[in-house]
This record gives C-alpha cells, sequence and structure tokens, in this order.
C-alpha cells in the first residue's frame, strides 16, 4: 500500500491491542511514505514508551 494513512490506522488499531512491536513498525511504515506526519509520529512515540524505550519515546513531536 502506498497511503501512509492505512499505516497510522493499523499502528493505533495494533496499539489499543497491545502490539506494542507491530504498532511500532506500522508508524514507522508510515513515516518511511511521510516524515511529516504528526499523528504517526505520536504513535510512534507512544510504541515506544509502550515498550519502556523512554528515550526513544521522547521528542518524537516537537511542540509549537
Amino acid at each position: 500500500p502506498t497511503w501512509d494513512g492505512l499505516y497510522d490506522g493499523l499502528g493505533w488499531s495494533r496499539l489499543r491491542l497491545g502490539r506494542y512491536h507491530l504498532a511500532g513498525e506500522a508508524f514507522q511504515a508510515a513515516l518511511d511514505q511521510n516524515p511529516d506526519y504528526v499523528d504517526a509520529s505520536i504513535g510512534l512515540g507512544t510504541a515506544h514508551f509502550e515498550l519502556g524505550r523512554y528515550d526513544q519515546a521522547v521528542g518524537r513531536v516537537a511542540v509549537e
């Protein structure tokens, strides 16, 4: 698939199921297609946080 929103939605679904590794992979796929996709960046940070990767979770999105 070439639509980054598909991967983003898949990531959030996997996150809700507690499948954090798979969620991270989906969010990363969305970001590979669109590096400026804020929602996918937030999701990836959340997946990292849930996996205990706090250093990777912090700073995923800069708040302006």
